[in-house]
């Protein structure tokens, strides 16, 4: 018996470590970066189990950085915050700061250390990947095996696609002056006039598989790309779907939750009580016919005010029943009273909904200006009433930006 007992310990002692290798994760992020950083802490933070393998975090990139307040948002300005860089500019001309990149390895560590559902697995490296089942399997180059649902690869020079032999997503940042429909699909304002829709993170033709773009210069925007690249990995995992299958409008709000941006407004910025529904608004596409374009930044123009000339093709798209009240309506500058006829019009709502806005005007509706039905209705105050009472936001896109209503 006693042998018996010594040959079983003995075996299992043998076969422990292959069993303790064996590690099981929901996203499996690879990269050294900042990029890969915040993909990592966004995509635990969103709920699945994450794994950043990294050889050395590090910050490779420019020391000098330009801080722009309408940029300062997300996990960057988690970052800013830590490192002691102040944000804070009432002037849009950007601040610019010198970056220690020993200190700043040092606060993208603490900061990944604190974050649940997120284990790091430093001095490593991918040294083979095959598909398993819909997820991948891994091997490090110390052994170690990891099966992973989600790959999101946030190397530079993208190793582990190059590994699969897969190309590099093929869509990049684009101008929000841009005439198409990928404005919509913005999952992140990388710099102060373009945004990054959600294809230039997702390889063509294979699923499963997440990675940053390459042509990113700016250690911010990584760091915001590598946020929008967390939530989508996340996604994916958590409802065991594929990339061919996101939720553009899911992703979004799961970004704005966190405080991240997706669109640039050198005016709303996200300490803003309005900002998610000001961002709501600007992905939807209804008002940005009046953004306004400056040296330092784009500006949604709060107090602005509006035509129905101008609301009239927008607002059809997302509700075809509003085309008859504009047929009816012609007016430079819309008052209070007759944007609420619209809505109630396009919401098919009776002098109920009229007096229900009356009385939460500044309680909820937050509006700090005076209800006088007789003015004109200004654009902060239209993006506030379209978002709680039409909700266009919640209308679903697809990854080209269309409209799936």
């Amino acid at each position: 018996m006693k042998i018996l007992l010594f040959l079983l310990s003995f075996s299992l002692i043998c076969f422990y470590p292959s069993f303790a290798q064996q590690i099981k994760t929901d996203v499996l992020v690879y990269g050294n970066g900042p990029g890969a950083v915040a993909a990592a802490i966004q995509s635990a933070r969103s709920g699945v189990k994450t794994t950043l393998v990294f050889n050395k975090i590090s910050w490779t990139g420019q020391k000098s950085l330009a801080i722009h307040p309408s940029l300062s948002y997300g996990i960057w300005a988690e970052f800013a915050k830590n490192y002691s860089i102040k944000t804070e500019n009432k002037e849009q001309n950007p601040k610019f700061f010198k970056i220690d990149g020993e200190k700043g390895e040092a606060v993208l560590k603490s900061m990944a250390d604190t974050v649940k559902r997120l284990t790091l697995i430093p001095s490593s490296k991918i040294s083979s990947i095959k598909a398993a089942g819909k997820g991948w399997e891994f091997r490090l180059a110390d052994g170690k095996k990891i099966k992973s649902k989600i790959l999101l690869d946030a190397t530079s020079e993208h190793l582990a696609l190059q590994m699969l032999e897969v190309a590099s997503p093929a869509g990049e940042s684009i101008s929000t002056q841009a005439n198409n429909e990928l404005f919509r699909t913005s999952v992140a304002a990388i710099d102060t006039f373009k945004i990054l829709p959600i294809n230039a993170l997702i390889p063509e033709k294979t699923a499963y598989l997440v990675a940053l773009p390459k042509l990113l210069e700016d250690e911010i925007a990584k760091v915001h790309a590598g946020q929008a690249a967390g939530a989508t990995a996340a996604f994916c995992a958590f409802f065991n779907t594929s990339t061919e299958k996101l939720d553009v409008r899911t992703i979004q709000s799961e970004l704005l939750t966190y405080r991240s941006s997706l669109v640039p407004l050198a005016d709303i910025l996200p300490g803003d009580s309005s900002f998610i529904k000001i961002q709501h608004q600007a992905v939807s596409g209804i008002l940005n016919k009046g953004f306004v374009y400056q040296n330092d930044g784009i500006y949604f123009q709060t107090k602005g005010t509006l035509s129905t000339e101008d609301l009239k093709s927008p607002m059809k798209g997302f509700y075809s029943r509003s085309q008859i009240w504009f047929d009816d309506h012609h007016s430079e500058k819309m008052s209070i009273r007759e944007g609420i006829d619209l809505l109630m019009y396009t919401a098919t709502r009776g002098e109920e909904l009229r007096r229900e806005i009356e009385r939460g005007w500044k309680t909820n509706l937050g509006l700090s200006s005076a209800y006088e039905a007789s003015r004109p209705l200004n654009r902060k105050e239209f993006a506030i009433l379209l978002d709680t009472y039409l909700q266009p936001f919640s209308v679903k896109v697809n990854l080209l930006g269309q409209l799936l209503n």
